[in-house]
C-alpha cells in the first residue's frame, strides 16, 4: 500500500468521515442534497457498527445495540480506524448485518432494509475508501451481480424497431426508448439524467451534449428518432403547465398525487427517484407491448431456440442502475463523439 493509503487507513474514521462529507458539501462539488444526506447516513451507520464491533464483538445482537450506553458507544467510535470501515472482514458481515435492520429505527421498521439502502452502504463505503486511496471494497452482500445483460446491436436494433413507429408511441414508451438512447452512448446514473435539459440536444436532434461530462456526441439515427419522437411526446405533456417554461429533458408522463392528496399534473421535472421509476414503468409497459406485439421483437433478442409462437421475456435490466453497469460491462460509453469541427450541440 502507498503511503498516503496508510496514513489513510489508520485515520480515526470520524476524522475520514467528517472530511469526506465537507468535500461533498463544497459548492463546487457535484454531490446533490439528496446525495449529501444519503452518504451521510450510511457512512455514520457504518462507523457506529464498527463501534459496536468493538463493544461487542463482530455482528452483535439485537439486545447488545440496545443496551448499549451512547457514552460507550462515542468512546468506542474514536478507536475505530477508516480503514476498518473497508476492511473485507468488516464488511463480510457488516453489509448482511446492516440489510437484516439491525440499526433500523423501531419505529420504521422497514427502513433501511431494501435492496437500494443495500446499493447505497456499498456506494457510500467505496465513495469514502476513493476519496482516501484505499482499497475499494468489492460488490458484496445486496448488491446484484455485476453481469452483461444487453449489447450495443440488440439496443440498436430495439429502437430502430421503433423508429417512425405508427401509431406514436405512448408517453411512458416514448420516455423509455429516449432513455437507452441516451444510455447507449453514455451509461450515466439517474442523477446524471435528472440534470439533462432539452438544450443538450441540437436542434436536429443528431447529436447530444454527454450528461456525464458534456462531450458532444453524435447520435444514431436510430437514436435521434427515438428523441424527436419523446420531445413531441414532452412537448405535449408541459403545454398547460403553469409557471413559465420547463426545459427539463426528462418530464412525468402522467398526473400523480401526493401523500397528502395534491395533485400534481404531468410534464413536471423529474429528479433522481422519478427517474428511476419512470425506468421501470417504463420496462414493464415495453414488455407488455411486445407480448401483444411478438413480431416488433428485434431477433438479436430472441434465444437461439425459441420455440415458434412464443413471446421471450423482453431481456432488459429491471432497473436503470443495473442497466448502466450492465452497458458500461458490455463496452458501452462516449464511443461516437463528435468531431472537433463537427457541429456543436444547441
Amino acid at each position: 500500500m502507498r503511503r498516503n493509503g496508510l496514513l489513510s487507513w489508520t485515520m480515526r474514521a470520524s476524522e475520514a468521515l467528517e472530511r469526506h462529507l465537507a468535500r461533498l458539501a463544497d459548492p463546487g462539488a457535484p454531490a446533490s442534497r439528496s446525495l449529501l444526506r444519503q452518504r451521510r447516513w450510511a457512512l455514520r451507520h457504518a462507523l457506529t457498527a464498527a463501534a459496536l464491533a468493538r463493544l461487542h464483538g463482530p455482528a452483535p445482537l439485537p439486545q447488545d445495540v440496545a443496551a448499549t450506553e451512547q457514552d460507550d458507544l462515542d468512546r468506542a467510535m474514536h478507536g475505530v480506524a477508516a480503514g476498518d470501515l473497508v476492511d473485507p472482514a468488516f464488511l463480510a458481515w457488516y453489509l448482511p448485518w446492516a440489510a437484516d435492520g439491525a440499526l433500523t429505527d423501531p419505529a420504521r421498521p422497514s427502513a433501511g432494509r431494501s435492496p437500494a439502502a443495500a446499493r447505497a452502504r456499498v456506494a457510500a463505503l467505496r465513495a469514502l475508501a476513493a476519496d482516501l486511496d484505499l482499497p475499494a471494497p468489492g460488490h458484496t452482500h445486496g448488491t446484484p451481480e455485476l453481469r452483461t445483460v444487453i449489447a450495443r446491436r440488440p439496443v440498436e436494433d430495439l429502437l430502430r424497431a421503433f423508429a417512425g413507429h405508427r401509431p406514436r408511441p405512448t408517453a411512458t414508451r416514448a420516455r423509455l426508448l429516449a432513455m437507452l438512447a441516451v444510455m447507449d452512448l453514455d451509461p450515466v446514473g439517474p442523477t446524471a439524467l435528472a440534470a439533462m435539459d432539452v438544450r443538450d440536444l441540437s436542434p436536429d436532434v443528431t447529436t447530444l451534449r454527454a450528461p456525464s461530462d458534456g462531450r458532444p456526441l453524435a447520435l444514431s439515427p436510430a437514436g435521434t428518432a427515438a428523441l424527436r419522437a419523446w420531445l413531441s411526446v414532452r412537448e405535449e405533456l408541459v403545454a398547460h403547465l403553469d409557471g413559465g417554461a420547463v426545459h427539463a429533458l426528462w418530464v412525468s408522463a402522467h398526473g400523480l398525487r401526493d401523500a397528502d392528496g395534491t395533485a400534481r399534473p404531468p410534464g413536471l421535472p423529474l429528479r433522481t427517484r422519478g427517474i428511476e421509476r419512470a425506468y421501470a414503468r417504463g420496462v414493464r409497459a415495453l414488455r407488455r407491448h411486445l407480448a401483444a406485439y411478438p413480431e416488433r421483437v428485434p431477433h438479436s433478442l430472441l434465444p437461439e431456440h425459441a420455440p415458434p409462437g412464443t413471446v421471450p421475456p423482453l431481456d432488459l435490466p429491471p432497473s436503470l442502475e443495473l442497466l448502466r453497469r450492465s452497458l458500461l460491462a458490455a463496452g458501452h460509453g462516449p464511443a461516437r463523439e463528435v468531431p472537433p469541427d463537427g457541429p456543436e450541440p444547441g
